[in-house]
């Protein structure tokens, strides 16, 4: 805004006491000032304003441009399982329906040994997970087996026992077991986790899914992740 004023209060003034090429080398200067000052100040309101205001206005949503105008009029794009004006409703979840399981994150090694023994390909683990009623400790599901899993990768278990669906509140227990058969049984525990589904998985930016993590050390730690759909 001062380099505005002060351009227009130089064009008010009489400058015919001024060498030419000085009025020139002044004028060049002061028209480079005071028009990257409206360029600036524009980006500021133009981009600036929409992203920030359109977004802080969705609560479980993204921010949409409803018309060509900026900065506003700004709408919102609910996540599944929410509406309203500003995504802020929705009805209360009663189930996950899960379709199937990422194991996205587990130790490298089992006790600092390979997890089963033969050649390169056979030291990899080969993992299964069972879910089971934490307080009956009844069996709910059992995955089928993914042989040799390699570090780096993402086992994903479809098929039986999925669809799955676990009610809200209901408290499970995951175990996942390296049952190999490569070249010798040997069956080794990685995890019993426990875990309770609740109303808070279902407030995630996308609720389509869910991880869940435990930490087994400073240094490993194993996590799954849950993919699915809710019923309400």
């Amino acid at each position: 805004m001062k380099n505005l004023t002060f351009c227009a209060n130089l064009k008010q003034r009489k400058i015919k006491f001024i060498r030419p090429f000085y009025v020139v080398m002044i004028l060049s200067l002061l028209i480079f000032a005071c028009g990257s000052d409206d360029i600036d100040s524009g980006n500021d309101d133009l981009f600036g304003g929409l992203e920030s205001d359109c977004i802080d206005l969705c609560a479980f949503g993204d921010a949409v441009q409803t018309t060509s105008e900026m900065p506003e009029p700004c709408g919102c794009d609910c996540f599944d399982g929410f509406y309203g004006e500003l995504c802020d409703q929705y009805d209360e979840p009663i189930a996950f329906n899960i379709v199937s399981i990422q194991l996205t994150d587990w130790p490298e090694f089992n006790n600092s040994e390979s997890w089963d023994d033969g050649s390169s390909t056979e030291k990899l683990p080969d993992f299964k997970i069972y879910i089971n009623d934490n307080n009956s400790g009844n069996l709910i599901g059992e995955t089928s087996m993914i042989n040799n899993i390699a570090q780096g990768t993402t086992p994903t278990y479809i098929g039986s026992p999925f669809p799955l669906t676990i009610p809200i509140d209901a408290e499970l227990r995951f175990a996942i077991v390296d049952e190999s058969t490569d070249s010798s049984f040997d069956f080794d525990v990685l995890l019993l986790g426990y875990f309770q589904l609740t109303e808070a998985n279902f407030l995630q930016n996308d609720n389509s899914n869910f991880s869940i993590s435990w930490t087994l050390s400073e240094s490993e730690r194993v996590e799954i992740k849950l993919i699915g759909n809710w019923i309400q």
